[in-house]
């Protein structure tokens, strides 16, 4: 072949090459809305967990979930006019993920609601993720809620709020989020995928919706093979268990005043996101096992509450800074009409309901979805009239 002929064939096939790519991209971008999406699972997710007994008592040695083409952990949705869908929210407390996904409290709370009084079934999509607390639930609703069409959110919340604020000591703003370039830059980091368009670069192809397309499948795939994904022992709770045993205990809190002035700026403005949309919303109050007086068999069982290297903070002082929380989401609720269920004076403070600190066992599982079905069934469109 000459060599101007094989210029013609090289220049042939790579103009097909464009044209393929021109197709591809105007395609996406008439065809693939989901590079406008948010997800904080990631779709299609199937994992399996294998809980050791020693160190999860009260919990089934293995656990499936799955995540659905929404990024949430449930079922998919049926046909709409003959559904009622509620949403939960919240930390690792409602993802639940050492539990099996029948066991965990969103899927027995749909089971328990069964239908609506006018017959419509119940679908309950589990949207908790380990370590998002009120910072994550406000940009979820800011940013996020639109893109799913539901009728009703229950919002678990304050462990994180709380946890985060201990840990971060003297480094604690209670501001962050009116930082808007630290902001952006820590909401990419929050959702396994992210809108391209909050990803800005001034290349041209990584604006295009090929590049957005690859960026989204390996973000996926890094996800889906995470740590949180891959520790599915839980076997970290041996290690960090051993740490608090050995580590000083302190009761001296920091002053809470600016974290409990954020907490119920979040809690407000998640509020105001609800009503504008029309959504209805309940808060529920976070239930742990922390109390003044523990006996030793429980205390082997917590992890939580780390001051700093070496030292944790004493039982009685998470007991108390987590009411204190508990105490402001119950009166910003009342404050703003806003529904909510005292679900921390419900539960009682026995390993039959946890394994650690605050994660339930089943029979705990069991006890939240049976309190939040008979908070339910007493009010629409579940009541029923006589």
């Amino acid at each position: 072949m000459s060599q101007g002929k094989l210029i013609v064939k090289i220049t042939a096939v790579a103009i097909g090459c464009l044209l393929g790519a021109i197709i591809v991209e105007l395609t996406l971008r008439t065809f693939w809305p989901d590079r406008h999406r948010y997800y904080i699972w990631p779709p299609g997710l199937n994992a399996t967990f294998h809980a050791s007994p020693e160190l999860m008592p009260g919990v089934s040695p293995i656990a499936h979930i799955h995540v659905n083409s929404q990024g949430i952990i449930g079922e998919e949705w049926s046909n709409r006019k003959t559904e009622y869908r509620i949403l939960t929210v919240g930390g690792s407390t409602t993802a639940s993920i050492y539990l099996d996904q029948p066991k965990n409290w969103p899927a027995l709370l749909e089971a328990g609601l069964g239908q609506t009084v006018d017959g419509r079934k119940v679908w309950v999509g589990n949207l908790g993720k380990a370590g998002f607390d009120t910072r994550d639930h406000r940009a979820l609703m800011e940013r996020v809620i639109g893109q799913y069409d539901v009728d009703a959110i229950v919002m678990l919340v304050g462990a994180n709020d709380l946890i985060h604020r201990l840990a971060q000591n003297d480094t604690y703003d209670p501001h962050f989020l009116d930082d808007k370039p630290r902001y952006e830059n820590w909401l990419r980091t929050r959702f396994v995928v992210v809108p391209q368009d909050l990803k800005p670069n001034r290349i041209f192809f990584k604006r295009t919706a090929l590049w957005a397309l690859g960026s989204q499948l390996r973000r996926i795939y890094v996800a889906a093979n995470s740590s949180i994904i891959q520790n599915t022992t839980g076997d970290f709770l041996r290690t960090i268990r051993q740490s608090r045993q050995k580590a000083a205990l302190t009761d001296n809190l920091p002053s809470l005043d600016s974290a409990l002035d954020e907490y119920e700026r979040n809690i407000t403005a998640i509020a105001h996101q609800a009503r504008q949309r029309s959504l209805r919303i309940v808060f529920a109050t976070q239930p742990t096992i922390w109390k003044t007086d523990m006996p030793e068999q429980e205390k082997k069982l917590l992890w939580m509450g780390e001051k700093s290297k070496n030292l944790f903070y004493t039982t009685r002082a998470l007991a108390f800074a987590m009411e204190v929380y508990n105490r402001r989401l119950i009166e910003t609720c009342t404050r703003l009409n806003v529904e909510y269920i005292d679900m921390a004076n419900l539960l009682p403070r026995t390993l039959d309901v946890y394994y650690d600190d605050m994660h339930y066992t089943e029979a705990g599982a069991k006890r939240v979805a049976g309190e939040l079905i008979q908070y339910f069934k007493t009010r629409e469109p579940f009541r029923k009239s006589y």
